[in-house]
């Protein structure tokens, strides 16, 4: 089994910011759990910040907008993390196109259907809403 880190995404990363603190988890910050190529597993990592400790890089978007956007990869000021098994019947061998031209539009479209999936999933567990409740918590105390 390889862990590659998760590749990028604007439209997959959930973010929560409340002008107190930013809360980030998804694909930027997880790293996938491979076997074969496919799938297996998720290392979720819930990242925060209090707001003006939130690294933020203008990205530029496919329409030729420019956004400010949280920097993905960057260590949080507080973070949980937990495994995610992810069902057989929503594993793939799809890959993120890394914002690299040109898109392979057929695994993108898979990539981000079964990462929208996941995100839902995801959120429903008892480990992410531990997780989220648990850095919150620690965000308000600092």
């Amino acid at each position: 089994m390889s862990d590659l880190q998760a590749p990028i995404a604007e439209i997959s990363l959930p973010k929560e910011n409340n002008n107190f603190y930013t809360i980030s988890w998804g694909p930027g910050e997880w790293t996938e759990n491979r076997t074969d190529g496919v799938i297996k597993s998720i290392d979720v990592v819930i990242k925060g910040w209090l707001n003006d400790n939130a690294s933020t890089i203008d990205r530029e978007m496919h329409n030729g907008d420019t956004i400010n956007h949280l920097q993905w990869g960057q260590t949080g000021s507080v973070e949980e993390s937990f495994n995610w098994v992810v069902p057989e019947d929503l594993q793939t061998t799809a890959t993120w196109h890394g914002h690299n031209h040109p898109h392979d539009e057929d695994n993108d479209d898979l990539y981000g259907t079964r990462s929208k999936q996941w995100l839902s999933l995801i959120k429903q567990t008892n480990e992410y809403i531990t997780a989220h409740a648990s850095v919150i918590s620690q965000l308000e105390a600092l």
